[in-house]
């Protein structure tokens, strides 16, 4: 068993541990904001940045841009514009040939209704699952 004196030891020791930590952090930090051997002194009373006036609205509830002129934001409205259509575009080419490919194997569906004397213009009729199917009694009577 520990004795309080022991105890008492053990956190003397963490606590000058800790104090030799501090002191060898702020020895590092020093070292790293030094120029050729000298300290270089920071003053950051004006650290906070203003910050920008927040968004506004016109009362049709429209947001109205304050950091852009008129222009400015009719040049940035275009650039997305053709962003969009450009993406448009890409996207209408990538999707083209899997639409020929499936209208290509709905026409051979097709084909292989019509043999099997299916109609693939009229839909099947589907029997909703609240219909009661009867299925055959194939358990055996009268079993001994």
């Amino acid at each position: 068993m520990i004795s309080k004196d022991e105890i008492d030891r053990l956190c003397r020791e963490h606590d000058q541990w800790i104090e030799r930590a501090k002191d060898e952090a702020e020895r590092l930090n020093a070292q790293r904001s030094c120029l050729k051997g000298e300290l270089v002194f920071k003053d950051n009373e004006d650290a906070l940045v203003s910050r920008t006036a927040p968004a506004t609205y016109d009362a049709d509830n429209d947001y109205v841009p304050t950091h852009f002129t008129e222009q400015q934001a009719d040049a940035i409205g275009y650039a997305l514009h053709l962003m969009r259509a450009e993406a448009r575009e890409e996207r209408e080419q990538a999707i083209a040939p899997l639409e020929r490919e499936i209208a290509f194997l709905r026409g051979q569906l097709d084909a292989v209704l019509k043999m099997g004397g299916i109609s693939p213009a009229k839909p099947r009729e589907r029997k909703s699952s609240a219909d009661v199917i009867d299925l055959p009694n194939w358990r055996r009577r009268n079993v001994a």
